[in-house]
């Protein structure tokens, strides 16, 4: 991923700080992310998620 991703990442997890992951997603919509890049954040959210769920089960 490049610094660009990983800040505009970042920033996603920032808004998870206020927002649940939907509003974060539309968020990044209104902040004029491209459609593709948001769909990589939410998928990269997912994955994490989804390892961190499996590492604790």
């Amino acid at each position: 991923m490049t610094d660009e991703f990983d800040g505009m990442y970042d920033t996603f997890k920032a808004l998870l700080g206020a927002f649940p992951p939907t509003e974060a997603i539309k968020r990044l919509e209104q902040l004029g992310i491209s459609p593709e890049v948001v769909e990589e954040i939410r998928e990269r959210h997912q994955h994490q998620t989804v390892r961190i769920i499996r590492d604790v089960g």
